[in-house]
């Protein structure tokens, strides 16, 4: 197969990540499984279809896994709590 790494790639990767994360608030279980199923219906959307190898394109299993990883770095996990989907901020 043919290696992806065309800023197309990068930027759904993004997007799938960014809506991976904000799903951890409240919409998504945190567990991989449920994240790399979310992810599958999110490449989905785009019309893409997932691969296994994150070097081929978009791979729901390396995205899930990475969503996991992110919400238990330390600097996370001690806000998580308070973290909301689509919360106002003081500005």
């Amino acid at each position: 197969m043919k290696r992806r790494s065309s800023s197309r790639v990068v930027r759904e990767r993004g997007f799938v990540l960014h809506k991976l994360l904000e799903g951890v608030t409240g919409e998504t279980a945190d567990d991989h499984d449920s994240l790399a199923a979310r992810a599958i219906d999110l490449i989905g959307a785009l019309r893409r279809k997932p691969v296994l190898d994150p070097a081929l394109g978009l791979s729901a299993t390396e995205m899930g896994a990475t969503a996991v990883r992110t919400m238990a770095l330390p600097q996370i996990a001690s806000i998580r709590g308070r973290l909301c989907l689509n919360c106002r901020s003081m500005a």
